[in-house]
């Protein structure tokens, strides 16, 4: 998995171009986002993020600390196929 780095600020997350799908065909349509930034804010309440299709969210984002992007699969994720592709506008 390969960190976001990105400029220090507050971004609107969202999460475009969603056709992964699981083994079974079932859509993903979900991503959880973790931010590195309380390692430096001292801001421990906001660790993850979920960001779906009809649903985004709004993070700020500490230089030098990067943000992951992941999908949780209940068994495995070698069988997905597909992309996501997830959005991080400045505000």
């Amino acid at each position: 998995m390969n960190p976001t780095n990105l400029p220090q600020g507050q971004y609107a997350v969202t999460l475009k171009s969603d056709n992964l799908t699981y083994k079974s065909g079932v859509g993903c349509q979900q991503v959880i986002v973790f931010n590195t930034a309380p390692l430096l804010t001292g801001n421990y309440e906001k660790w993850f993020y979920t960001v779906n299709t009809s649903e985004g969210t709004v993070m700020t984002v500490q230089a030098g600390q990067p943000v992951y992007v992941f999908i949780v699969d209940q068994v495995t994720s070698t069988d997905n196929t597909g992309s996501v592709n997830v959005v991080f506008t400045p505000l």
